[in-house]
């Protein structure tokens, strides 16, 4: 039993760091989106990496969610000094969370802070100028 007792903790401290620890007791199937996604990344930080790699990882998570998320990776971010790289189509986190961005169409279009690249001649001629995507 000092194995499961040890593995239960274990579980409960790397739940705790996603603060998802309350649902410890939960079935995969009774969580809702953004509750999965909170479990899947205590996973992918056991143990913590130098490089967390997230494509769409909000994908069908409410807006409640998606914030939740976003923050929590944010301050994973600054607590374990991850460097992380997240493909993502939601342009208000990308402009809320990133530091840099790269902006793909099959190839490198352009790169640098959010500000820039959502500023640029190719952003706008990719996806239309950012002030129209954008809710003000």
């Amino acid at each position: 039993m000092g194995g499961s007792k040890h593995a239960l903790e274990s579980a409960r401290k790397s739940l705790a760091t996603v603060q998802a620890e309350h649902l410890i007791n939960r079935r995969l199937g009774a969580l809702s989106g953004g509750e999965l996604q909170r479990i899947l990344l205590a996973l992918a930080l056991e143990p913590v990496p130098d490089l967390l790699l997230l494509d769409e990882p909000i994908s069908g998570v409410d807006f409640k969610g998606m914030q939740c998320f976003y923050r929590i990776v944010a301050e994973l971010r600054q607590q374990y000094d991850l460097s992380v790289i997240l493909v993502s189509h939601d342009l208000n986190a990308v402009a809320d969370y990133a530091d840099r961005v790269v902006l793909l169409n099959q190839v490198i279009l352009c790169d640098g802070t959010p500000q820039e690249v959502m500023k640029s001649q190719l952003f706008e001629a990719t996806l239309g100028r950012m002030d129209k995507l954008l809710p003000v």
